[in-house]
This record gives structure tokens, C-alpha cells and sequence, in this order.
């Protein structure tokens, strides 16, 4: 994925995916020089990035996603109880105001999730 100079580059190298996300802009306008914070799992069921393309989370199974943003002091393993179905399980949302907390959406339920990125918690609104 590239959006400006936001890139995604996920790649298999020695039996694990490697999940790479540049997040620091070019200086002097060179787009070719990328610096790319990564993220390592030996296997996921999916991945959901972000419309704006500055985090994703990835899904190691049903029940528990990790945050990546390229930061490391933001990245985080979460739980989720409950046991979400549908071929494309959440809509994700970044709130703009303060940029510290993202929304889960499931498709084709009466709930969403809220997530505060710098707090690192996860809460269920009904």
C-alpha cells in the first residue's frame, strides 16, 4: 500500500510474516528513501488496514488483534470476548481529534469497540 509517504509492505522471510510500515515523511522530497518500523508474527488470519492508511491491526486468530501504527510504544495485543462472524468482521475508524483512539466496528451487530491507543484499553459499547 502507498498513500504519499505512508507505506505498507508486508512480506514472508524465514517462515514469518513481516508486517512493515513507514511512517516517517521523506526529507528534501525523497519518496524513494523509506524508513520502516516492523512488526513480526509466524501467522495471522487477517488484517484490516486503516482507509487513511496510517495503522492496521492484524488478527492472529478470532479473538485477539494486535495495533500498529510503526510506533512501538503503541503497538499492543488486545483480546476480544466475543466471537465475531462475516467474511469482513470489522469497519475501523481513526477518531480525528485527538487521534488516540480507533473504532471496531462488527459488521451486522448492535455493539462497536473502543480503543485508546495510548491507554492501551479496549472497551465494549452496547
Amino acid at each position: 500500500m502507498n498513500n504519499g509517504f505512508s507505506h505498507t509492505k508486508i512480506s514472508w522471510k524465514n517462515g514469518e510474516f513481516i508486517f512493515g510500515f513507514n511512517n516517517i515523511p521523506p526529507k528534501n522530497g525523497n519518496y524513494l528513501s523509506l524508513k520502516t518500523e516492523k512488526y513480526i508474527v509466524k501467522d495471522f488470519k487477517y488484517y484490516i488496514e486503516n482507509f487513511w492508511n496510517d495503522f492496521f491491526v492484524i488478527f492472529q486468530d478470532s479473538s485477539s488483534f494486535t495495533y500498529f501504527d510503526g510506533w512501538e510504544k503503541n503497538t499492543c495485543v488486545q483480546k476480544i470476548e466475543e466471537k465475531v462472524n462475516g467474511f469482513y468482521p470489522f469497519m475501523m475508524n481513526k477518531e480525528r481529534i485527538t487521534s488516540s483512539k480507533i473504532l471496531l466496528i462488527p459488521a451486522m451487530e448492535d455493539f462497536f469497540y473502543v480503543y485508546d491507543i495510548k491507554k492501551k484499553l479496549l472497551q465494549k459499547v452496547e
